[in-house]
């Protein structure tokens, strides 16, 4: 290169331009672009070597290669001829790319030459580099997100599913997350794993090849919706010279809890005291429980009986009532019969004799009263004559207790059994006369007669012979 080519370079001119000033220059010799070129070869332009893609070429982010594209090479020639072209990777290798057709990122060379009709080639190639880079930042479409997982069994640490933010470039992304909060952890990829009660934050760093980036982060918040459960004692009742422990109750969660109780001191006082225990999960989920302690004296009872004296012919004698219930009579010996929960006697079940009958209260704090009772037989009284005469004495034939026995029924009888009287009940009203309907006159002669007492209850019919006095 000579001094004129030189100033004309110098000058930054264009080609045409560049062309005329090398002609005013010329020494007999042809300048042609800056380059001294013999005849009859053609003449090849300078191109930029190098095309920087983040001034000269838009890259979409949405698609990957970009549309590379450049301006025309010029090239002259005395004849007619032809411009080829390759477009190479920076090591070599053929790609196949065309001009203003999408391209990968990359590093290119781009080789034009020129060849006439004649065969002429030029003695030098104009080559320029292109790089295509991205700059622009990956772009995702869910990159804040917030993940609520709810408890439904024991596990308090479930498994969740956590994938990478949906994310776009050009080229390939590395994601790489860190979780802090309640789970902590780092990797690449998927997050999905087993995550703690509370919230946790998932934040990715997201790169592509050109060392592009964004920040994501996905919010895990575990939550915990399952009561915990609380089975206390049943109420206890102590006597006040027996408290005895506190029961603790059985708890149960499918995670941590903690207890709180409300108490009333437990102590050797008459009283009612109410344990109260909290139980609070480790979400705050909240049951309660209460077991009641009553401190109470001993019962204090008395047994009583209107008649301790008890007949054969009764069927209910019953205990005056007794202020505390619930309890059970027994007795001593065998042989009385008597209700064990009302007390009450019966008289005709019974043998005769004497027996002890206790009551028990069977509470918490029992007492125990004890009564005798008697069980006589119960006689009645037949009297074996009758003088109706007025004198207030024997005058009608009375039968003693006979009242007890209301199905009783009598009959009267001479002494060739024919009978004279009859009556059911019998009302202790008989005074030596006949019955109309069983004899012709009404009046009785003095005499024995035989009667037939019949009581009603199943015994034996009693017999004997009344002595009639008829003045």
């Amino acid at each position: 290169m000579d001094e004129a080519d030189s100033r004309c370079r110098r000058h930054d001119l264009h080609l045409r331009q560049r062309r005329q000033c090398l002609d005013r220059l010329a020494d007999g010799r042809r300048y042609r672009q800056g380059r001294i070129v013999r005849p009859p070869g053609p003449l090849q332009d300078d191109r930029p070597d190098r095309l920087d893609l983040d001034r000269a070429v838009g890259l979409d982010h949405h698609h990957p290669p970009g549309r590379q594209g450049w301006g025309a090479v010029v090239y002259e020639d005395n004849c007619p001829f032809n411009i080829t072209y390759s477009i190479t990777t920076l090591g070599g290798s053929p790609t196949g790319l065309q001009p203003f057709q999408p391209w990968p990122i990359g590093q290119y060379l781009v080789t034009y030459s020129a060849t006439d009709t004649s065969g002429n080639l030029t003695d030098n190639v104009c080559q320029f580099q292109i790089d295509v880079k991205d700059g622009v930042n990956p772009v995702s479409t869910d990159c804040s997100k917030s993940i609520d997982v709810f408890i439904s069994d024991t596990n308090c640490s479930p498994y969740v599913e956590v994938l990478k933010p949906v994310t776009f470039d050009c080229s390939a992304l590395t994601y790489t997350y860190t979780i802090s909060g309640s789970t902590t952890g780092s990797g690449t990829g998927d997050a999905s794993g087993y995550f703690n009660l509370g919230t946790s934050n998932v934040v990715w760093q997201i790169i592509d090849i050109e060392g592009n980036q964004i920040t994501c982060q996905h919010n895990i918040t575990v939550i915990d919706t399952i009561m915990p459960t609380a089975n206390c004692h049943t109420d206890v009742t102590y006597c006040i010279d027996a408290v005895g422990p506190v029961y603790y109750p059985e708890l149960n969660d499918n995670c941590k809890f903690s207890i709180d109780s409300t108490i009333t001191q437990l102590n050797n006082s008459i009283g009612v005291y109410p344990y109260v225990y909290i139980v609070t999960d480790s979400s705050g989920n909240t049951t309660t429980c209460t077991t009641t302690y009553s401190v109470v004296d001993y019962d204090d009872i008395v047994l009583l009986y209107s008649n301790t004296n008890i007949y054969t012919i009764e069927e209910a004698v019953a205990p005056e009532p007794l202020f505390v219930s619930g309890g059970e009579f027994y007795t001593s010996p065998a042989g009385l019969s008597i209700s064990p929960s009302t007390g009450v006697i019966n008289g005709k079940s019974s043998k005769v004799g004497n027996y002890l009958i206790c009551y028990d209260t069977k509470s918490n704090c029992p007492d125990t009263s004890c009564i005798e009772i008697t069980i006589s037989e119960f006689n009645l009284f037949v009297p074996n004559g009758v003088s109706n005469n007025n004198d207030g004495m024997n005058d009608v034939w009375e039968i003693k207790n006979l009242n007890y026995y209301p199905n009783n029924s009598v009959k009267i009888y001479n002494r060739w059994g024919s009978p004279v009287f009859q009556a059911a009940p019998y009302l202790n009203n008989w005074q030596g006369q006949s019955d109309a309907s069983l004899s012709i006159g009404n009046e009785l002669t003095s005499g024995t007669y035989y009667y037939i007492l019949e009581l009603g209850d199943n015994s034996e019919p009693r017999k004997g012979a009344i002595k009639l006095k008829i003045d």
